[in-house]
């Protein structure tokens, strides 16, 4: 067995030269969709006459029995 290290081999360089600029641009446009999704939302709220709804009480399975 060769000493290649996985940053030497072909797979290796494929991975750091292509995949994970890939996977760093699609993250950034996550991103980007998350900032415009919140301030959408931020908006609206703000454009209610009521002002923001308050948060609402978390949901509970009911009781199970014996």
């Amino acid at each position: 067995m060769s000493n290649v290290q996985f940053f030497q081999s072909v797979m290796g360089n494929r991975f750091f030269s292509a995949h994970v600029p890939q996977a760093l641009q699609v993250a950034e446009r996550i991103a980007n969709a998350l900032e415009r999704i919140a301030a959408a939302l931020e908006a609206q709220e703000a454009a209610k006459p009521n002002g923001p709804e308050p948060p609402r009480a978390a949901v509970q399975s009911p009781p199970s029995s014996p």
